[in-house]
C-alpha cells in the first residue's frame, strides 16, 4: 500500500458519505493524520481497492463508488484501483478507476517485498497461487477455444474446475459480450434516428454464463437480449410488468396476446422451451432460440442468419425493432 499511498493510513471495508450512510468497498484507505494546510485533511478518503479476482465488476457498480467516494469526499478526488484477474474489455467504463491485474501488482511485490522470516512463506504461495491461476487463464486452448466464436461454457478445463476458477472464467466470458456490445454499439444505441442507453450486466445464472444488453425505453422498462449458455433470450423487465400479471401470476391476456406476437415475429414462432414464454418473478419474461454450435460473434451481434434457412435474429436486429416498435411496447406494457 505504501507505493500508492505516500503517508501513513488507516485501514477500513466502508466509507461514510455526507448523510452519514455505509457503503461497503474491499478496502477503504483513510488519512492518519491531518496536512498542516488541511484541518480536514485527517480521516479523508484516500484510496479505495475494488477486489475481483473471481468475476467482473457490472458497468454500474463502478460508476456508483466512484459517486460515493466524490459525495464522502465533497468533491476531492481519491485514488480508486480495480483489482482483478483479467484483462478488462477494451471498452469497459471504469469511471475513474485505474485496473490492476493481479499479475502485476505480483510483479510489484517482488521488486519491492522486503524479507520478512513470518512473512516470506506467505507471500512466496501467494504469488504462486497468483503465476498458476494467470496461467490457467491464459492457455491457449482454453481462451482461443472461446474466443473464435460463440460456443458453450459447459466444456471447460479440468484446471479450471480443480482450483475453483470455473466460474470466474464463465463470467469472464460474459463479460466479453459485454465488450462486444459497448464495441459495436457505444455507451447509447441508435437506429439512426432514436438513440437509448445501453444496459448491460454480466452474470451467472445455475453455473452458466449470463450477459445482458438493453435498452431503457423508460424509468419503468427495458427490453433488449440476454444471451445465457445456449439461449438467446428476447426480454422485457421492469416495474411495468408487474401490472401486466393476473392473481395467479400469468400474464394478462391482452398483455400475452400483444407479446406473443411479438416474440413470434421476432423468433420465427419458434419458442426453445416448452412454455410459450418464461419468467423471473412478476418484472422480468422472455421467450428464447437454441443458439446453435459453430454461430460467431458477429452472427450473434449483427449477421444473424442462424436461427433457420431465411430468418435473422441478432443482438442489433432485436434493438431496432424495440426501438421501431417502441410506442407499442410502452402503450402496450406501461398502460
Amino acid at each position: 500500500m505504501e507505493y500508492v499511498i505516500d503517508r501513513e493510513y488507516n485501514l477500513g471495508t466502508s466509507v461514510v458519505d455526507g448523510k452519514d450512510k455505509k457503503w461497503i468497498t474491499d478496502i477503504a484507505v483513510f488519512a492518519k493524520y491531518r496536512d498542516n494546510d488541511d484541518e480536514k485533511s485527517k480521516g479523508r478518503l484516500e484510496l479505495i481497492v475494488e477486489n475481483k479476482i473471481k468475476s467482473l465488476p457490472s458497468n454500474g457498480q463502478l460508476k456508483q463508488q466512484d459517486a460515493l467516494a466524490d459525495k464522502c469526499n465533497r468533491g476531492i478526488v481519491c485514488k480508486k484501483v480495480l483489482l482483478t484477474l483479467f484483462d478488462l474489455p477494451e471498452a469497459y467504463p471504469l469511471y475513474g478507476f485505474t485496473s490492476l491485474r493481479y499479475v502485476d501488482l505480483v510483479d510489484k511485490i517482488r521488486d519491492h517485498y522486503e524479507s520478512s522470516a513470518y512473512f516470506d512463506p506467505y507471500i512466496k504461495d501467494y504469488c504462486e497461487m497468483i503465476d498458476i491461476l494467470q496461467q490457467i487463464i491464459n492457455d491457449d486452448d482454453v481462451v482461443q477455444h472461446n474466443r473464435q466464436g460463440y460456443l458453450t461454457f459447459h466444456e471447460r478445463s479440468n484446471d479450471l474446475e480443480e482450483c475453483g476458477m470455473q466460474d470466474a472464467f464463465r463470467k469472464y466470458q460474459a463479460a466479453q459480450l459485454v465488450q462486444r456490445a459497448f464495441a459495436e454499439f457505444g455507451e447509447k444505441y441508435s437506429n439512426g434516428r432514436d438513440a437509448f442507453e445501453l444496459v448491460t450486466g454480466a452474470s451467472l445464472n445455475h453455473k452458466r454464463a449470463c450477459t445482458d444488453i438493453f435498452l431503457q425505453l423508460n424509468k419503468n422498462l427495458r427490453a433488449g437480449v440476454q444471451i445465457e449458455h445456449d439461449q438467446f433470450r428476447v426480454c422485457f423487465t421492469g416495474k411495468a410488468l408487474e401490472r401486466r400479471f393476473d392473481r395467479t401470476g400469468k400474464l394478462s391476456a391482452d398483455s400475452y396476446v400483444f407479446l406473443n406476437e411479438f416474440w413470434n415475429e421476432l423468433l420465427n414462432n419458434i419458442s426453445g422451451g416448452k412454455k410459450n414464454y418464461c419468467k423471473y418473478g412478476r418484472d422480468f419474461v422472455y421467450r428464447y432460440a437454441i443458439i446453435p454450435r459453430g454461430v460467431t460473434l458477429e452472427q450473434l451481434f449483427k449477421d444473424g442468419n442462424w436461427l433457420d434457412d431465411h430468418s435473422e435474429l441478432s443482438v442489433k436486429y432485436v434493438l431496432d425493432k424495440m426501438i421501431d416498435d417502441k410506442d407499442d411496447l410502452l402503450a402496450n406494457i406501461c398502460k
